[in-house]
C-alpha cells in the first residue's frame, strides 16, 4: 500500500501538466508538511499530519460565513486530503473481524492480552489500516 506522499508525488505532474493551481498547491502543501514533520514515513503517520490539515481547515470553517470565497476552497480541500488518505477499517468492521476469535478474546487474561490476539488477527486478515483505539474500545465492549 502506497503512503499518502507517494500517492501525492504521482498527481503532481499531472496538475502541474494541467494547470490546476488549486491541486498542485496542495499537494505540495501536504508534502512539505509531511517532510517537516519528524519520523513521518510511515502511512499512519502521515495521515495523521493530514487528519490535522483537515482539522484546521475545519476550524476556520467553522468561523466562516456562508457566501465567504474561502468556504468552497476549504471544502474542496478537505474533500481531496480525505480523498488521499488511505481507507481504514471503523469500530463495526472490526467487530465482525474479531468474531472468529472471540472465544480467545473473552478468554485471555486481561484487556491488553485480548486486545494483542485481535489486533494480530486483524492484521492477518486484512492489509487494510485501523486505529489501535478502535480495536481497543471493541475489546472493552466485548468483555463487559
Amino acid at each position: 500500500m502506497e503512503t499518502p506522499v507517494v500517492v501525492l508525488r504521482k498527481r503532481l505532474p499531472k496538475a502541474i501538466k494541467e494547470k490546476d493551481v488549486r491541486q498542485k498547491s496542495i499537494i505540495r502543501s501536504v508534502v512539505s508538511e509531511i517532510e517537516r514533520t519528524p519520523a513521518c514515513d510511515s502511512i499512519g503517520s502521515q495521515n495523521k499530519v493530514i487528519k490535522k490539515m483537515i482539522l484546521s481547515n475545519n476550524e476556520v470553517i467553522k468561523y466562516l460565513d456562508s457566501n465567504d470565497s474561502r468556504l468552497s476552497d476549504l471544502l474542496w480541500e478537505n474533500a481531496y486530503l480525505e480523498e488521499i488518505m488511505p481507507r481504514s477499517l471503523n469500530i463495526e468492521e472490526i467487530k465482525e473481524l474479531v468474531i472468529e476469535v472471540m472465544g480467545d478474546i473473552k478468554i485471555a487474561k486481561n484487556d491488553g492480552q485480548a486486545t494483542g490476539i485481535a489486533v494480530k488477527f486483524i492484521k492477518s486478515k486484512t492489509g487494510t489500516p485501523f486505529a489501535g483505539e478502535d480495536v481497543v474500545e471493541v475489546i472493552k465492549e466485548i468483555r463487559k
